[in-house]
């Protein structure tokens, strides 16, 4: 069995680094031409374990590579500043790991959100909203172009809900666009390092961002799911035998109804 090193996985970034420095890829490790300055060692040290992460091969020689580049770096930065780089990098790993798959989920609870107002718009009917409920059925998604910003100004042109949600909706828009358009870019510009690779801090910001995010979608997700529950339930005239689903559909309903612009009015 192959064992060498697949060194065809780095990045067309990664190979640029490596040949820059004039690093030769070995079947089984690397070579250095010239002693690295901290700096490229700790980047190099840092690709080399991104590589063994892609190669996921307890078998595959990418370790000889990374225990050379280590005794390259002990022997040239003593012992004690190298492994306690290794420790800060590896709960740097585990922090970049949860933001990715909390940053995935996110997207996809994000898309749910705007799917749900998208329908709501849509069944409506509202002025502005241009797609039929078969274009939003549709398997075709050209049919589907407005954005979430376009259909929250259509629901404050239309006065349906009341202040509060309309600024809560508002305010979620505006922090969706900045996680989808420029967070990641503003946060790496703003913890710029000279080693190129991203602080905790960085990391701890964008988890707090995304939390937030978070927590805002599902409030938002839960008004239009309120909807759906109520015209779900007045056109199937269903009858929930669940008692624990019953409370359930209860509760999105009230967190819709409560939002309505005549909410306000019945309260005053």
């Amino acid at each position: 069995m192959d064992y060498s090193i697949k060194w065809d996985l780095l990045t067309p970034e990664e190979v640029k680094y490596f040949d820059n420095l004039g690093i030769k890829r070995l079947p089984h490790g690397i070579e250095f031409s010239k002693n690295p300055t901290w700096q490229e060692f700790t980047l190099v040290l840092a690709y080399l374990v991104e590589l063994e992460k892609r190669i996921d091969d307890k078998d595959n020689h990418i370790a000889f590579a990374i225990g050379y580049c280590v005794h390259t770096g002990v022997e040239l930065f003593e012992e004690e500043r190298v492994f306690s780089w290794v420790d800060e990098f590896s709960n740097l790993l585990a922090m970049r790991d949860i933001t990715l798959k909390m940053t995935g989920s996110l997207i996809i609870q994000l898309q749910q959100v705007e799917n749900q107002v998208m329908l709501f718009c849509t069944a409506m009917e509202l002025k502005g909203v241009k797609l039929s409920l078969q274009d939003f059925l549709s398997n075709d998604t050209t049919k589907r172009k407005q954005t979430l910003g376009q259909l929250a100004h259509i629901l404050k042109e239309e006065k349906i809900f009341n202040d509060d949600f309309e600024r809560r909706l508002t305010q979620f828009v505006e922090r969706r666009n900045r996680f989808i358009h420029n967070l990641w870019i503003e946060q790496s510009r703003k913890f710029l390092s000279e080693s190129g690779l991203p602080s905790a801090q960085q990391y701890e910001e964008i988890l707090d961002f995304i939390n937030d995010l978070r927590i805002d979608a599902e409030n938002i997700y839960g008004v239009f799911k309120g909807f759906y529950y109520l015209v779900d339930s007045h056109m199937f005239k269903k009858e929930i035998k669940d008692e624990n689903a019953s409370q359930q559909w209860r509760i999105y309903i009230e967190e819709f109804n409560k939002v309505l612009r005549y909410s306000d009015k019945k309260q005053s």
